[in-house]
């Protein structure tokens, strides 16, 4: 069943009236119909008092002393911007605060069976970065909760690892404040992205710097993900169309899937950028992959650095899952996503796989510190794939020597008896389960996307991600395909 719910802007004039001292006005639609029923609380005083608007959306305060007040105001399906606002009273005086609420657009959400009494979710956020915010939280308000006790139980083990008896000591949640300060104190997290949380924030009752955490994850730990990917395009494939597949393997099973069982379909519609789908967890703002509505897809892994070629640097530096995410909203080809992933300084080794739909094309981008190389596939070859390790003569130099197994496994099958049949189904079932480490609990996504159809794939499976059942989506519908056409990916 689809939800919708109406989005609220708190459009309040205050107008400063000689009299008794109250706080008193109305809450109306944009068209000026009274709202009636919405809570709004006043806190400030000895202690929080609420009313409920009368049936001409009316409401007020009275017999108020001097102070700094807060008022708050709540109706469910409903959302307020700002949350609530700060009023000081002075002595003989009224304050009128009037409210609006705007109806211009819906966010929604729909959850489909997804087998063995499972279910999948996706939503459609609209509008600005805090109306998208507060949409995502409102929608998905349990789930964020559930996804929040799972990963504060994750990070916390992280930390206690660190810091021993320390983390209880110091407590969890002010070790957190520690952590996301910096960035924002530096403005290492965009002012879209700062305000998409805190509209999940306000409508979840989650910290804001809670929001900010699974964001920036990648950064605090500095560790290597065992992610991979593929292109099989032109020749390589049995129809001629583009594949591009994505596996998120993070770098130890200690998680038990943790991202995998929390993960949903997003199809973002951000105001003046491009729309983009993304399949994410609850309450994150940043991508570790995408593709938008103009047949761009990214994926992303990244590599270990030589210990000697670390660059000195010990500041914070941008989230890559906010890059990605940019890269998806600003792009419309392949050297605009280039330019948009190498505008932050990172003293980390990624690779990106990037492809193209509308011109059935796909290059790697391999990015250290200041240097970059983007690798084209070779026009014999029709694909191109990349699995923890830079292979570049410009940027080999910089990462571990050794040959990760599954980069050889992707040439094999990319390049050997199998090029030219590959399909939907192959791809799914041969290149994304291509290693024994994608047939674990590491592998927390895994995904295909047919970017000239404006198709993705997204498997179900609570880990390892690849070896369940693979749901069909058309992005421009914004809906599953037929039931028939899955892909199961279940061992036999």
């Amino acid at each position: 069943m689809i939800r919708r719910m109406t989005l609220c802007l708190f459009l309040a004039s205050v107008v400063m009236v000689s009299g008794c001292n109250s706080i008193s006005g109305k809450v109306t639609s944009m068209d000026n119909s009274p709202l009636a029923g919405v809570k709004v609380t006043l806190t400030g005083g000895t202690s929080p008092v609420t009313i409920t608007t009368e049936d001409d959306g009316s409401y007020c305060f009275k017999k108020l002393g001097r102070g700094d007040y807060i008022l708050t105001p709540l109706l469910d399906g409903h959302y307020f911007n700002p949350k609530s606002r700060n009023v000081t009273m002075r002595y003989l005086s009224n304050t009128v605060i009037d409210i609006k609420a705007s109806d211009h657009f819906n966010g929604w959400r729909e959850d489909i069976p997804s087998g063995e009494g499972r279910t999948f979710t996706y939503l459609h956020l609209e509008g600005t970065p805090y109306e998208m915010g507060w949409q995502h939280g409102e929608l998905m308000k349990n789930e964020i909760l559930s996804f929040r006790e799972d990963a504060r139980a994750y990070f916390g083990g992280v930390i206690r690892k660190e810091l021993g008896i320390w983390l209880d000591i110091i407590g969890l949640d002010a070790i957190f404040d520690i952590l996301v300060k910096p960035y924002l104190d530096q403005g290492m997290i965009s002012e879209d992205s700062l305000e998409e949380m805190q509209g999940l924030s306000d409508a979840t009752g989650v910290r804001l710097n809670e929001i900010v955490i699974p964001n920036i994850q990648w950064e605090l730990q500095e560790t290597m993900l065992h992610c991979s990917e593929f292109v099989a395009m032109g020749d390589a494939t049995a129809d001629g169309r583009l594949y591009h597949g994505f596996n998120m393997d993070t770098h130890s099973q200690e998680n038990v899937a943790l991202w995998n069982k929390h993960s949903l379909l997003i199809f973002y519609h951000p105001e003046g950028k491009n729309g983009f789908a993304a399949v994410t967890t609850p309450g994150a703002v940043g991508v570790f992959s995408g593709i938008n509505e103009e047949g761009i897809s990214i994926g992303w892994d990244n590599t270990r650095i030589k210990e000697e070629e670390h660059p000195d640097y010990e500041g914070v530096f941008e989230p890559y899952l906010i890059t990605i995410r940019q890269a998806l909203e600003e792009a419309s080809n392949i050297d605009e996503t280039v330019e948009v992933l190498t505008r932050p300084y990172r003293p980390l080794g990624d690779i990106l796989i990037i492809a193209d739909g509308k011109t059935k094309t796909a290059s790697a981008l391999e990015t250290f510190n200041e240097n970059h190389f983007v690798r084209d596939p070779d026009p014999e070859d029709d694909a191109i794939w990349s699995a923890n390790q830079f292979n570049s003569e410009t940027m080999d130099p910089f990462d571990w020597d050794d040959v990760n197994p599954r980069y050889e496994k992707y040439e094999e099958l990319l390049l050997g008896g199998m090029h030219g049949t590959w399909n939907v189904e192959k791809c799914i079932k041969n290149l994304l389960a291509v290693s024994p480490i994608c047939r674990t609990n590491a592998n927390e996504m895994s995904l295909l996307y047919v970017p000239q159809d404006m198709e993705i794939w997204i498997s179900t499976q609570s880990g390892p991600a690849c070896t369940g059942l693979f749901i069909g989506f058309d992005l421009y519908a914004e809906l599953p395909m037929p039931e028939d056409d899955w892909v199961d990916a279940s061992p036999e």
